[in-house]
């Protein structure tokens, strides 16, 4: 009675273990924010998009290793028919994140709030674009990611906004 069936996966709720999510998984729609515990870590391969169906967030308390490839990146958006700026909170890698566990390669975040958010973090971040965030692209705090290569374009803010001690390199 509700239409069509959808493919993908559906998300939501608590990565308490470590998980994957497969090209085969794609599209995941993510249905309610996401909260990355300490212990885990949630790995997405390349190719994979993320619709997220609310303004929700991915936040960050463990490892987010996200492997796109130039042919095939990984993309977080809206998952809106008619997308606009800031219907999505974002990615938000807060202080208890493992650094080392959180990589960012060829990923696209589009449509969000702020796009990357940094609390007391440091991911990399290799080859990203952040486009249409309706604050900034990337927004630090006491934090201090590698940055290398990347688009941060079209945001109504800044690309990058550094406050509180933050220092990309």
């Amino acid at each position: 009675e509700g239409g069509a069936p959808v493919s993908g996966r559906s998300a939501f709720g608590s990565v308490v273990s470590d998980t994957v999510w497969r090209s085969s998984d794609s599209p995941v729609w993510l249905l309610g924010p996401l909260t990355i515990a300490s212990n885990a870590t949630l790995r997405v391969d390349p190719g994979v998009t993320v619709n997220v169906l609310g303004n929700w967030r991915v936040d960050v308390f463990g490892g987010l290793a996200v492997g796109g490839t130039t042919n095939r990146p990984v993309v977080f958006t809206s998952a809106q028919a008619v997308p606009k700026r800031g219907d999505w909170l974002g990615l938000r890698f807060n202080d208890s994140s493992l650094d080392a566990g959180c990589v960012l390669s060829n990923v696209v975040v589009a449509y969000a709030q702020t796009g990357v958010a940094c609390y007391d973090a440091s991911p990399t971040l290799v080859g990203c674009t952040v486009i249409e965030s309706s604050q900034n692209g990337i927004y630090l705090e006491r934090s201090s990611p590698v940055i290398r290569g990347g688009v941060f374009e079209n945001n109504t803010q800044d690309g990058i906004y550094c406050a509180y001690l933050s220092f990309p390199q």
